[in-house]
């Protein structure tokens, strides 16, 4: 009859055995992840993005991109509840305006992408803020030299080519594909487009490339050798 009584201190000593491995089991991995910090949280919050892509709304047109890659990716913390993401972003994508026209939208270059802390874990503020940035003075060039009012967009007073074009009625400029590359000493860009309108003589339309230079002031592009 003692036999059960001499069982009780080993079964005892088992659970409490059992019991502080599965709290080491829950507590270990946790410790471990304060240590490396929440880097890997915002890697996982911004390369989330190549798999459900990015849709960015204007008030001109709504950009989506399905093929995107971030590469060399380095991650800054700002404070508490922010970091910088910096690394290289090779996309494409289209940016499709309220008329039905779409424009071809291929970037490689540098990125950076700031992160903030909410309630929900880490959330990018922009997925490209580089890119969206180009499109906006993009976009902006484009109806400027459209609707003729270029002083909006540039100080820089219009070249021959762009006097020429302003001199056209009923004028149209599509973009039918911009290619950008961002350096650390500006953007490059190549635009595939489409003019249209009528000369005193004759309907005209010309097709062809443009290079333009965009530099950076503050968040925004501007155009430091004019819109040509």
């Amino acid at each position: 009859m003692a036999e059960p009584e001499a069982r009780r201190p080993v079964v005892f000593g088992l659970l409490v055995a059992a019991v502080a491995i599965g709290a080491l089991a829950y507590v270990i991995p946790r410790a471990l992840d304060a240590a490396a910090g929440p880097e890997s949280d915002i890697l996982v919050a911004v390369k989330a993005f190549e798999r459900k892509g990015i849709e960015l709304k204007f008030s001109f047109g709504v950009f989506t991109a399905q093929q995107l890659q971030y590469s060399r990716i380095s991650v800054q913390l700002d404070g508490a509840d922010q970091a910088t993401v910096r690394s290289t972003l090779d996309l494409n994508g289209k940016l499709s305006r309220p008329d039905g026209t779409v424009t071809l939208v291929s970037s490689l270059g540098i990125e950076t992408v700031t992160v903030k802390k909410a309630s929900g874990g880490w959330e990018p503020v922009s997925p490209c803020p580089t890119i969206e940035a180009a499109l906006r003075a993009l976009e902006a060039r484009r109806r400027a030299i459209e609707s003729g009012e270029v002083g909006a967009v540039t100080a820089a007073p219009p070249d021959a080519e762009l006097s020429q074009w302003l001199r056209l009625k009923d004028r149209h400029l599509r973009a039918t594909a911009w290619y950008l590359r961002n350096e650390r000493d500006g953007l490059l860009v190549s635009e595939d487009f489409s003019l249209s309108g009528d000369s005193p003589d004759k309907p005209l339309v010309v097709t062809g490339t443009k290079r333009l230079t965009l530099k950076a002031k503050g968040a925004e592009f501007f155009f430091p050798q004019g819109l040509m």
